[in-house]
């Protein structure tokens, strides 16, 4: 049994409750590991890997030349398999190539899809010029619902798989996860209930089921944050600029009542600006 995300979670419906444990139900892709081998032929060790310094931490090597580091392609028992510069990045590119710009959609029974795949990561909506080709899959999405269109996509290096469907007139593309990420553990059948309790539940749904309405499921964090903020007087309101150290922080709020005084206080009475007092020996030194 995996370990989990969250335990002891109640979820409840009307009268009927159960405590739950929350698993992460999709494999998190593996990142590309970088790793030292040693500065040269006559120089090696056993892979270690690159940490964010960019420096091999083996002290007789602290080799940081990036071209002689190599990756690591998971083989899923613990180890991996050394890839030689650019393997990896050939591959990707290469993938990724044929899908950048141009998505081909199939067809499946939803019900093949559904209980296959699970929503994944990002989804976009789609706009598009008027024209027939876009008319035409438009009204197949609409009039299929039976149906579950994918394509492949690549946004970012290695493409996705998503699902094209329909919201109200609108189409998104939804990433899913492929069926081999997906790490979800079957549970033991529920124990069959008797028809008096079934329909005790059936009367429960029925007489709670209400329309759907989005002010219900509104983020409270997001309502009371906006709260806050509008309770906030101007005094503590600031503009944030990025300094050279690569932080942001406060801007300072320009005085400019000082700023005119200063320049009236330099310009003579003749609209002239003032001579400069030259300076003695003694404010010199």
């Amino acid at each position: 049994m995996p370990r989990a995300y969250r335990t002891k979670i109640t979820v409840s419906l009307a009268l009927a409750s159960a405590q739950v444990n929350v698993y992460t139900a999709i494999e998190k892709e593996a990142g590309n590991t970088i790793v030292c081998t040693g500065k040269d032929e006559q120089h090696t060790h056993v892979a270690t890997q690159i940490k964010q310094t960019r420096v091999c931490p083996v002290p007789d090597c602290e080799n940081s030349d990036p071209a002689t580091f190599r990756s690591v392609a998971p083989t899923g028992d613990g180890g991996g398999v050394l890839l030689d510069a650019g393997e990896r990045e050939a591959i990707k590119k290469a993938a990724a190539e044929a899908t950048k710009d141009r998505i081909a959609l199939t067809p499946h029974p939803v019900e093949n899809v559904r209980s296959s795949t699970i929503p994944s990561g990002s989804v976009y909506w789609l706009s598009a010029q008027p024209s027939i080709g876009w008319d035409h899959l438009v009204d197949a999405m609409a009039r299929h619902p039976e149906v579950a269109f994918l394509g492949t996509w690549s946004p970012q290096g290695k493409p996705n798989l998503y699902e094209f469907r329909m919201f109200g007139t609108t189409m998104l593309m939804v990433q899913v996860a492929r069926t081999e990420a997906i790490k979800v553990e079957a549970q033991p059948a529920p124990t069959l209930l008797d028809a008096f309790t079934q329909s005790q539940m059936d009367m429960l749904v029925a007489g709670t089921t209400k329309d759907y309405d989005p002010a219900v499921y509104v983020s409270e964090f997001e309502t009371k944050m906006a709260e806050l903020v509008a309770s906030k007087s101007p005094e503590e309101t600031v503009v944030l600029s990025t300094s050279k150290s690569g932080t942001k922080e406060a801007a300072p709020v320009a005085d400019f009542t000082a700023s005119l005084a200063a320049s009236l206080a330099a310009v003579g009475e003749d609209g002239k600006p003032k001579a400069r007092k030259a300076k003695t020996k003694k404010e010199a030194a």
